[in-house]
């Protein structure tokens, strides 16, 4: 018996570590629904659709499921197809950077009614822009946030502009 008082010990421990490693897993990783801003470029947001129906939405865009993210769209000012904010949350940046570079290489390498892709260093990381749809169309991300803007071109830059300051949820 005396020597069996180790592998116990031993065991407990194990045991212990095992239980700590599956309920003590720290920080969640869930993703959360962006916040969206109420204006860009003068243009009021009128329309909002999330949850489930932006997420069928997305697929239906895609063609198949992007990530595990949520998503919101956003509709800005008089015409419902020309100002749309797409924004989706994944678990973490690193996942979110990865879609954008995905995304940036399908328009590039299959057009899909997209020019190919204008990539522009900022302190924040790289922003695309693109044309198609004769709209503009601008994505990058946002901390953990993927941010798709398409837009009249009348508008583009100012609204852009005040999008890419805004604080989606970070």
């Amino acid at each position: 018996m005396i020597g069996r008082k180790p592998y116990i010990r031993y065991f407990i421990f194990l045991i212990t570590v095992f239980i700590c490693l599956t309920n003590c897993k720290g920080k969640e990783t869930q993703t959360e629904t962006p916040k969206l801003p109420k204006k860009a470029g003068g243009l009021r947001l009128v329309k909002t659709v999330q949850g489930v129906m932006a997420n069928k939405f997305m697929y239906q865009m895609h063609g198949k499921v992007i990530g595990t993210h949520t998503s919101i769209i956003g509709y800005y000012g008089n015409n419902d197809k020309e100002n749309v904010l797409y924004v989706s949350s994944f678990e973490n940046h690193e996942n979110a950077e990865k879609a954008l570079i995905r995304m940036a290489s399908k328009i590039n390498n299959n057009s899909a009614g997209f020019t190919p892709t204008a990539a522009d260093q900022t302190n924040k990381g790289v922003v695309y822009r693109t044309n198609g749809m004769g709209l503009k169309h601008f994505f990058y991300r946002s901390g953990k946030f993927l941010v798709w803007w398409q837009t009249n071109s009348g508008k583009a830059e100012v609204s852009f502009q005040d999008l890419y300051t805004f604080k989606f949820g970070e």
